[in-house]
């Protein structure tokens, strides 16, 4: 992991998002850039206005996103110095524009709260844009303070093939020297198949070496079981690969009460279905 980009409109939240990316970059290290977006449409009536953000805007913005960075490197005493980045339009486009442009290999953002599903914890604009995102997205809820990661937990579903995702996912931990614990919940009611055989064969075979743990859970509420683990296990963040859009919602709709009730919340991963550097050339190929 050599660079990580921080969205940020110097919000509580984002302000969160970019501390903990800076420990997160001070303990691999890897590069931190902060990127700005003003957004550059105007709704008037039915249509929509494309228009540039105003110079005393611009220039305040500027100013906010260097002393943002001067402070998170006095504050973290970085090894790299800190990019930023201003720029103009769609939050999601200009992001993945970005990721592609810079070689970004993770992107961390925080949370808004709102009204609707997946919005409702995360908010708005990451919600979007991690349905879209070239790149690893992990996102800090609120008021979340950065510890050592020692663990990572991966939601897995052994309906597909999860090799693609735990390569993703190494190229994060490894850095950090954390353990990955792949976590499969299955109802009392299901059965483990023939296929759960196969994939935890092939997962073994593909990361032979790699600081990997396999468990499978009875629970029949998967987002519970989640949760469950990720607490008695002491997981500091919960990967989840992106195929499975309405399990996220789910997820993060759950939990928001459970997590506020605790007072802890877990940053997730989001693992990408496309990444931009392609997927990775598997060292046993099978079918399911």
């Amino acid at each position: 992991m050599k660079k990580i980009l921080v969205p940020t409109d110097f919000s509580e939240n984002a302000v969160t998002a970019a501390n903990y990316a800076a420990c997160l970059a001070k303990e691999s290290g890897a590069c931190l850039i902060l990127l700005h977006t003003e957004t550059n449409q105007v709704a008037i009536a039915e249509s929509t206005l494309v228009m540039d953000p105003d110079p005393t805007t611009i220039s305040g913005c500027k100013l906010k996103l260097e002393e943002q960075a001067q402070q998170i490197q006095a504050e973290y005493l970085l090894n790299q110095p800190i990019e930023t980045l201003y720029r103009t339009g769609s939050l999601s486009l200009v992001l993945n524009q970005e990721i592609k442009n810079n070689q970004v290999d993770l992107v961390v953002m925080g949370t808004r709260g709102t009204t609707n599903f997946l919005g409702k914890l995360i908010g708005t604009n990451t919600a979007a844009f991690i349905k879209t995102a070239v790149c690893p997205v992990l996102v800090i809820p609120p008021k979340t303070a950065y510890g050592q990661i020692k663990r990572i937990g991966y939601a897995a579903d052994f309906q597909s093939d999860e090799r693609f995702f735990l390569h993703q996912l190494f190229q994060i931990s490894e850095p950090l020297q954390a353990e990955v614990y792949v976590v499969n919940i299955k109802s009392e009611r299901q059965l483990k198949t023939v296929t759960d055989d196969q994939v935890l064969y092939y997962i073994q075979k593909e990361f032979p070496e790699s600081n990997l743990h396999i468990n499978q859970i009875r629970e029949n509420d998967v987002v519970k079981g989640l949760q469950l683990f990720a607490e008695q296990n002491d997981i500091q963040i919960l990967a989840i690969a992106m195929q499975d859009r309405n399990f996220l919602e789910d997820f993060f709709h759950k939990s928001v009460s459970r997590q506020l009730a605790l007072e802890a919340q877990v940053p997730v991963l989001a693992l990408p279905i496309h990444p931009y550097t392609g997927q990775p050339k598997l060292n046993h190929q099978t079918f399911w």
